[in-house]
Parts: C-alpha cells; structure tokens; sequence
C-alpha cells in the first residue's frame, strides 16, 4: 500500500511489527505487511490538498474544492460541496450546502439549511425547514417544519408537516396538507388534499380533491372526486365529478353531469345537464333543466319545475314548454304516452266512493241510472270495479248497460230484467291528475 502525506509531519509514530518492511522517499512511504499507529497523525487533508477539512473531527474523504467547516462534519467526496454546521454531512455531487446536523445525498447545488434537514439528490432543491425533505427534483422547496417534497420541479412545500409528492409547480401551503402530484395543484387549507390534476385548489380546512381540472374545494371539509370546473363551496359539500357543477349549500351534494347547481342546504343533483336544487333536501335525480325550488321538493325528467314545499313533479320528453307545480304537497306527472300503474293500489288520501243499488224490484223490464261524482271537483276518475251482482242470471244484464268514466264523473246505465232484490256495489278512485 502507498500513502501520500506529501510532507505531512507524523507526530509519536509507533510501529508495532509482524514482519514490516517500509521504505521511504520524499513524501512517500511504502509500506508492506502491518501497521499499527499509536498517537496523532495531523494532515491538511489524506488524499488531495484542495480539500478542506478544519472543523474538529471532520473529513473531506474526496473529491475537489470540498469544505468540512464544523465539527464531526464529512463530505464525501464530489466537487465544490460544503458541510459547515455540526454534524452536517454531504454524500457528494456538487455545489452542495449542508447545514447543522443536516444531510444532502448528493447531485447539483442542492441546499439543506434547517436543523436535520435532507437533500437526497436532484438540482438546486432547498429544505429550509426543520426536519424538512426533498427527496430530488429540481428547484423544489421544503420550508416548514417536518415539509417533504418527494420530487418532481418547482415544486413547495411550505406548511407545518405538509407534504408534494412530486409533479410540477405544485404547492401545500396548509398544515398537514397535501398535494400528491399532477401539475399547479394548491392545497391550501388545514389538513387539505389534492391528490393529483391539473389546477386544482384545496381552500379551507380537511377540503378534499381527487383529480380533475380546474376544481375548486373552498368550504370546511368539501370534496370534489374529479372531473372539471366543478366548486364545493360550502360546508362538507360534495362534487363527485362532470364538468361545470356547483355544491353552494352546507351538505350540498351534485354526484356528476354538467352545470348542475345543489344551492341550498341539503340539496342534491344526481347528474344530468342544467338542473337546479335550490330548496333545502330538495332533490332532482338527473334529467334536463329540471327545477327542484320548494322545500323538500321533486323534480325529475326534462323541464320539471316542483315549486312548492313538497311537491313532487315527474315531466316527459314530449315537449320543451316547463311543466310546474301549483300547490304544496302536490303530485303532478306529465306523461304524453299515458300512465300505467301494475299491482294492487292503497290509496289513503285518495277519495274512494261506493254507491249501492239496494232492494229494487224491476218488472219485466228496468233500468237502473246514475252519476257518480268525485268530490274533488279538479279530480278525475282514475280507476274503478264492481262486485255484488246479484242478479238471477247473466241474462239479467240486458244490453244497453256499461260504466263509462268522463273526466269528474262515473256514469252507469244498467239495463236489468227480473223481479229479484238485485244489489250493485261500484267502487272508484279519484286522484287529482
């Protein structure tokens, strides 16, 4: 082995044996076999003379122009690197700055200047605060307390305990916020979340935004899953995604589609284009401009407009003029093709009229006439059935006879031929339509 001292003093230099031989020249020595030194050897530097290395205890192991300014501090090797503080310590690369008790891995002009700061790699990546990361990248910027920025460029990381995963001219201003990746991301508020996009802004406290473009979270605990322009802007409101939609209220809810507004609170959209929740749990599921204002209220289909508290509004496609409620608690459908309804029917608040034709004695020949009217007058007959025919035989029931429901009323003409007690129960349904 040779060593290099070039005219380095070596001060109480003991050389144990086990068969040693060494033979010395100007600046050299060459050694062959053990050597076991007891005492100091002071050096301006092991290996190269344009290192430095003043600080007690410290080491420039390598490299050109490498400065160990503090105590216990080392540099590697790598070109132009400084360790200056205590127990700061650069791997290599070159024109790197550790500060006390701070590290940087290696790569270009890369700066850890707080307490127990790190710099894995990367090109001209700051960390500036305490306990602060940059794991590489270029120009990223860790300046709080425990801030991490993983990689990616122009990336900041500027809140207590906030945290860039990488990505590009991202920001986690908040506390405990994060920004994953994606590009022009801001996380803003307290323990805010982008996870990725583009242009995506994370506002006020545990706000929330998956992806997407351009989408806004800026009320307490508001989410938006993706998709693009959408704003939850009040309290735990939510935008799962589309484009253009709008959660305004406190527990305000639009699942998705386009330019669909939740107002109020505890309004929801479903989906659809154009719709509008303005009264408080009022709801529309999806559909076309349909209008949900009234408290409570219903609108669904194309161009319902529930009004009223309550009121529930179905309209069909068959035509563009709105179709709106006119009362409160009312239920209207529009239906063009007709409406069918299947199964068994229990209607509490619907009118339900029985008439009855007790103890008539019709000679040979009898008809028995009558109209029935709903009570409500803006009703219309929906629905009806007979039972009790006891009548001699099917050839009592002439013809001529028939039930016939117009529009109010429930006409019934029955032509009848016996002498018998003959009974008829009719019962119909009346629903305002």
């Amino acid at each position: 082995m040779v060593m290099n001292f070039k005219s380095t003093p070596l001060l109480a230099l003991f050389i144990i044996l086990g068969a040693v031989g060494i033979t010395a020249a100007y600046g050299a020595i060459t050694l062959v076999g053990d050597l076991i030194v007891q005492g100091t050897v002071t050096a301006d530097n092991y290996f190269d003379t344009s290192n430095t290395q003043t600080g007690t205890d410290a080491s420039a192991l390598g490299g050109v122009n490498n400065i160990a300014s503090g105590t216990f501090t080392t540099v590697g090797g790598g070109r132009n690197n400084i360790a200056s503080e205590t127990e700061s310590t650069v791997g290599g690369g070159g024109n790197n700055n550790a500060g006390f008790r701070s590290t940087v891995g290696g790569g270009t002009s890369n700066t850890a200047s707080g307490v127990r700061s790190t710099v894995g790699g990367g090109q001209l990546n700051t960390a500036s605060g305490t306990d602060s990361t940059v794991g590489g990248g270029r120009l990223n910027i860790a300046s709080e307390t425990e801030s991490t920025v993983g990689g990616g460029k122009n990336n900041i990381a500027s809140g207590v305990d906030s945290t860039v995963g990488g990505g590009l001219d991202n920001t986690a201003e908040g506390i405990h916020s994060t920004v994953g990746g994606g590009t022009t991301n801001t996380a803003v508020g307290l323990q805010s979340t982008v996870g990725g996009g583009e242009g995506n802004a994370a506002g006020l406290t545990l706000s929330t935004i998956g992806g997407g473009r351009d989408n806004s979270a800026n009320g307490p605990g508001t989410t938006i899953g993706g998709g693009l322009g959408n704003t939850a802007s009040d309290l735990q409101s939510t935008v799962g995604g589309g484009t253009g939609n709008t959660a305004s209220g406190q527990f305000s809810t639009v699942g998705g589609g386009i330019f669909n507004k939740a107002q109020v609170d505890s309004s929801t959209i479903g989906g659809g284009n154009g719709n509008i929740a303005n009264g408080p749990s009022s709801t529309v599921p999806g559909g076309l401009r349909n209008e949900a204002m009234g408290e409570f209220s219903f609108a669904a289909g194309k161009f319902a407009k529930a009004n009223h508290p309550g009121a529930f509004v179905w309209s069909d496609d068959s035509t563009t003029d709105p179709f709106e409620s006119t009362k409160d608690n009312e239920f209207s459908i529009r239906a063009g093709g007709g409406v069918r309804v299947v199964g068994d029917i229990t209607c509490t608040d619907c009118f339900e009229v029985t008439f009855e034709v007790l103890n008539i004695v019709v000679p040979d020949m009898g008809t028995i006439a009558a109209v029935l009217n709903c009570p409500n007058p803006t009703a219309s007959v929906t629905g009806f059935y007979i039972d009790d025919l006891n009548f001699n035989s099917p050839a009592d029931i002439r013809a001529g006879s028939g039930i016939t429901p117009d529009g109010n009323t429930l006409t019934l003409m029955l032509v009848t031929e016996g002498s018998e007690q003959d009974t008829v129960n009719i019962h119909f349904i009346c629903l305002s339509i």
